[in-house]
């Protein structure tokens, strides 16, 4: 199993646990034989009392998040999302300091991809300082990703 599928697993299990409704899209069949082949706009969504949010999943080796792990038709589907009153997010199964992950929002990854680009870089620097991001700690029992401040930052944005 793909450690990204798995990642999403925990996360979509950790979703649940706190009352959300989590769907994964499915992904497409790519081959030379397929003639339809549909765009994936991003991995996953959640729904929670009217609150909707967009995740895309993505796996970091290494101290940078290359800009071409995110392909634009994904930046724009989830700028869409944003404007029609969701919230997108780029979770990223990096463990910062060996046991957490990076949260962004859409409009911080770009905002961020825009500065490294003008600085002559193809990727965010992962030990930036301070960190313009969202961190998820581990926590051990239960085996789970703490995904409240996401959920804080979902229910300000809706105002609850």
């Amino acid at each position: 199993m793909p450690k990204e599928v798995y990642f999403a697993g925990q996360v979509r299990k950790d979703f649940i646990d706190l009352g959300w409704f989590f769907h994964k899209l499915p992904d497409s069949i790519r081959s030379e034989a397929t003639r339809f082949n549909p765009i994936k706009l991003f991995d996953a969504f959640v729904l929670n009392r009217g609150m909707f949010s967009a995740i895309e999943f993505k796996m970091v080796k290494g101290t940078s998040f290359p800009f071409s792990q995110v392909r634009d038709s994904q930046v724009q589907a989830l700028l869409e999302i944003e404007k029609a009153g969701g919230v997108s997010y780029l979770f990223l199964n990096h463990r910062h300091n060996g046991n957490a992950v990076i949260v962004w929002r859409i409009k911080k990854y770009i905002e961020l991809r825009e500065i490294w680009t003008q600085l002559g870089r193809k990727s965010i620097p992962l030990q930036t300082y301070p960190a313009p991001w969202t961190i998820l700690e581990r926590i051990k029992k239960p085996a789970r990703w703490d995904l409240q401040p996401i959920v804080e930052e979902i229910e300000n944005e809706y105002g609850r």
